[in-house]
Order: C-alpha cells, then sequence, then structure tokens
C-alpha cells in the first residue's frame, strides 16, 4: 500500500461531508424541498425530510418523494402532474463559521450579504412520468419534456409519396392527421 502524507490523513480523518441538493417541484403547489438539512436561501426555505434517493444523471433526475395522507395519488394517476417544473441544485450544506470580531469593529450594514456561496444548478427540467405511486411517489423528470400526444411523421424516405397537409387516413384502428412540420 501507498503510504500517504500526514497532511492527506488528516484532511481524511475530518468530517465526511455529504452534498446537500436542493430540489424545487410544482404539484399542486411549489415545493421547496432539500436532502439534507433545513435551508435558507434567497427568503426561500427549503424543507428537509420528503426527499429520498436521488440521482441525477445527463438526462434525468429521479428521486422518492413522500406523499402524505396519499395527497398527490390522484392527480398523480390522473396525468395532471405531466410536464411540471422541475430544479435541482447542489450546495454547501452547512453555513460558513463567522468571524468573531468587536463590536464596534466594523461598521454596520458592512456584511449583510449571504455568507454562503449562491447554490449551483445541476437539472432543469420537466417531470415525465412516476416509477411508483403508493405512499412515495416515484418521480421521474427529463431534460427534454414529454409530449402529450405521440406524434407521428410519415416522410422520405420511409415514404417517398406524402399526401398534402390536413389528409385524414386510418390504420388500423387509429386515425391519423397530416400536419406540417414545426
Amino acid at each position: 500500500m501507498k503510504p500517504i502524507s500526514p497532511e492527506a490523513a488528516g484532511a481524511l480523518a475530518g468530517p465526511v461531508i455529504e452534498p446537500c441538493f436542493l430540489i424545487e417541484i410544482e404539484l399542486d403547489e411549489v415545493m421547496h424541498l432539500s436532502t439534507r438539512q433545513r435551508f435558507e436561501y434567497g427568503g426561500v426555505t427549503y424543507e428537509p425530510g420528503k426527499v429520498q434517493g436521488l440521482q441525477v444523471s445527463q438526462s434525468e433526475a429521479q428521486f422518492g418523494l413522500i406523499n402524505e395522507q396519499y395527497q398527490h395519488t390522484t392527480p398523480a394517476l390522473t396525468g395532471a402532474y405531466q410536464r411540471a417544473p422541475v430544479k435541482v441544485w447542489w450546495t454547501q450544506g452547512e453555513e460558513p463559521a463567522q468571524l468573531i470580531v468587536d463590536d464596534g469593529y466594523f461598521a454596520e450594514g458592512y456584511y449583510d450579504s449571504e455568507s454562503r456561496e449562491p447554490p449551483t444548478l445541476l437539472f432543469q427540467g420537466n417531470l415525465s412520468h412516476f416509477t411508483q405511486i403508493t405512499s412515495i411517489l416515484g418521480v421521474v423528470a427529463s431534460r427534454s419534456a414529454a409530449r402529450h400526444y405521440p406524434a407521428k411523421r410519415v416522410l422520405p424516405p420511409i415514404a417517398n409519396y406524402v399526401r398534402p397537409e390536413g389528409t385524414v387516413f386510418q390504420f388500423g384502428s387509429f386515425t391519423f392527421r397530416l400536419e406540417p412540420r414545426d
């Protein structure tokens, strides 16, 4: 095993710092949630204890949301929350210790700004679906929003002849209407 320096050993022996994530999700109302402790920033209070197992990837964010008294069950089943905005920030959890100075050492209002760094936006997207709807909602949000309905496009080279816009045709039990591309 490779030996490490005393400085590195001292740094590793210190407290383990877990990341703190802040989540803003709009279900029936805008909810501000924290994965660790109660967090106040910019006049908004992020409440802990309602988020489980947050995972953020390049294309989506997944987490469990405590569904107290099953208040979000019916709207989640009916699709009322489809495309709801979701934002996830990373931040330093604990507020850094303030320097202790004697009264009168500096002018009043000199240190009015917040002492911690602003949160870093990691993810911004829309709620696409739920993996589970029980006492915990399994929220999956993606960067590109899900569509309200499937959109079929029939263009060359799949089809060499395309009917004019507005043409309605049936394929099996489905009815399609050709619309112009945006």
